[in-house]
């Protein structure tokens, strides 16, 4: 076995929820999400992604919006890796321990043609703010 994964999710759903500042009913939910991820003398990756968000319905619309989203990552260069930054240093900003602090708002619109209602178009749009720090054992 060259790879073991290993992931959890855990989250809790509040239905009839007053989505704070656009004052509107909807969803809140609070999500959990521990990852474990080891690739044979290469890598060992351990992370935590955890995060709030709020969804509600406007007609056709459905909007979303994750405030904060946090992610902690955390990395044990293994034998082989070592060797591949020696072969190729720029490899190394591949491979990142820290945290990254980020907000989302996304849109999602549903369109059915009047012409052909057995058809279905489906319209995104993400916007994203991201920040995020980087672990001391990394060259600048």
């Amino acid at each position: 076995m060259q790879t073991f994964l290993s992931s959890l999710n855990i989250s809790y759903i509040f239905p009839n929820f007053t989505v704070p500042i656009f004052n509107r009913k909807g969803t809140a939910r609070i999500d959990l999400t521990p990852n474990y991820s080891e690739r044979n003398n290469f890598f060992r990756i351990r992370s935590l992604v955890t995060g709030l968000s709020f969804e509600w319905k406007r007609r056709n619309v459905v909007y979303q919006w994750r405030i904060p989203n946090l992610e902690f990552y955390s990395l044990d260069t293994l034998p082989l890796l070592d060797a591949a930054f020696k072969e190729n240093p720029f490899l190394r900003t591949s491979f990142n321990t820290g945290s990254v602090v980020s907000t989302q708002f996304s849109v999602i619109k549903t369109v059915i043609p009047k012409q052909r209602p057995n058809i279905t178009n489906t319209y995104r749009s993400r916007h994203s703010g991201r920040s995020s720090s980087r672990g001391n054992d990394l060259p600048a």
